[in-house]
């Protein structure tokens, strides 16, 4: 199976924004880290709710995926990523493989 890999979270949000977004009933936690992400890069979103509270939250959020998803949703968050195996960096490290 290839592989495609993001160096940030915010490029992996991208891939997933350009590809019509997920929910958290269909994507898991994908779903639930694609929600945050949104409002976290939205520029009306309150400052408040940008601090390093709301990107840690984000950052472990994304380092579950690989251990929270399964099933229909892991099968359906393959479906966004064409079938490749998922690795997403962020500082030079690996936080996520699925």
């Amino acid at each position: 199976m290839s592989e495609i890999a993001f160096e940030s979270m915010e490029s992996f949000f991208s891939y997933i924004h350009s590809k019509g977004g997920a929910n958290p009933p269909q994507h898991g936690t994908v779903g639930n880290f694609y929600a945050m992400m949104k409002q976290y890069t939205d520029p009306n979103t309150c400052s408040c709710k940008k601090g390093k509270n709301a990107y840690n939250t984000i950052f472990n959020m994304c380092r579950a995926i690989s251990i929270t998803l399964a099933g229909e949703q892991l099968a359906n968050v393959r479906t966004l990523f064409d079938n490749q195996t998922v690795v997403v960096n962020e500082g030079g490290k690996q936080i996520t493989k699925f």
